[in-house]
């Protein structure tokens, strides 16, 4: 179930996120996150993360509950995409 679909803005960068969960429940947990590192906190909550594709960004969790798709909307989020995608792969690389 799809149970956040928004903009976030960070630091300059705009990024549309889609959070879809497996259940109503996970669905409550995640729908008042504001911010990449909220995102990430939730995420490692059910056992790490699993990088599925780069362009857009995909994460999974380690329980396969959350799904993330995260795509630049601005110049600034694109160009430093690769940035995000590498400090996501160490943390995702530790937690295994």
């Amino acid at each position: 179930m799809k149970c956040v679909d928004r903009s976030i803005d960070y630091l300059g960068a705009s990024i549309r996120v889609s959070i879809t969960t497996s259940s109503e429940s996970v669905c409550a947990e995640v729908s008042g996150v504001r911010d990449p590192q909220e995102i990430v906190e939730v995420v490692r909550k059910h056992g790490g993360c699993r990088i599925l594709s780069e362009d857009p960004l995909k994460v999974v969790s380690a329980d396969g509950e959350i799904v993330v798709s995260a795509e630049p909307e601005n110049l600034l989020a694109r160009a430093y995409l690769g940035v995000a995608v590498e400090k996501l792969r160490r943390l995702c690389e530790s937690e295994s």
